[in-house]
């Protein structure tokens, strides 16, 4: 799938650095680290979080814990960093923000008729081979038994939403568990955009050529502006 044409377009701005922990560490490089994690003011979602351990072979691994509104009976979704944030840290968006993210929007992201009958297990990802690329990771769903074929069927379409969501082919693969859902009480559905206010997103998102990728930005776009 393309890269996300947000990220896409701050790919100048590693021209000549030679590796991310440079980016970060050397001063000389500051107003680039700057520019490359601007951005324009999204912000994540609330929600309760706890910092916990887990043991480790080479002792406790720090370990942050996220929670919905309404987290009695919730599944757990495990979200290890594999670079064992050798470069970063529990706060970088692509690990705070999309914990948060994946918490209370796993309806928007792989549909409401898929979420009303599977939840996010966790994602397991390949041991990294030195000097090959990352594989994709696997996503284990939890899905009630009569729509497991079903499920197994829109896989492909599963895939992209996820990937979409994400903005990179994070995942490759969709493995079901058949169990029972823990059902909990949902929060009240939003309130969708003003379609005007949508159109009017719409209208600076020309560079984006994927039209189900520029509704859905022009969607959240106006929902931002609107909260």
């Amino acid at each position: 799938m393309p890269i996300h044409p947000a990220m896409a377009g701050k790919f100048h701005l590693l021209e000549g650095v030679s590796s991310i922990p440079e980016l970060f560490e050397n001063p000389a490089l500051a107003d680039r680290r700057q520019a490359f994690e601007d951005y324009g003011g999204f912000v994540p979602p609330t929600v309760a979080t706890r910092m916990d351990e887990a043991p480790g072979p080479h002792g406790p691994v720090p370990v942050r814990i996220y929670a919905p509104d309404s987290p009695s009976g919730a599944p757990c979704l495990v979200w290890v960093h594999g670079g064992g944030f050798i470069g970063g840290h529990l706060d970088m968006p692509e690990a705070d923000w999309v914990a948060r993210e994946l918490v209370t929007r796993w309806a928007d992201i792989a549909g409401p008729e898929v979420a009303a009958h599977s939840q996010p297990l966790k994602m397991q990802w390949p041991r990294p081979v030195e000097g090959q690329p990352q594989e994709p990771a696997t996503l284990i769903l939890r899905v009630e038994g009569p729509m497991a074929l079903e499920i197994q069927h829109s896989s492909d379409v599963i895939l992209q939403r996820v990937n979409r969501f994400f903005g990179w082919s994070a995942v490759g693969r969709l493995a079901l568990r058949q169990a029972p859902l823990s059902r909990r009480k949902g929060p009240a559905p939003s309130r969708a955009p003003d379609p005007k206010a949508v159109a009017e997103v719409a209208e600076t998102l020309s560079a984006v050529e994927d039209e189900e990728l520029r509704a859905a930005l022009a969607r959240l776009g106006a929902a931002i502006k609107r909260n």
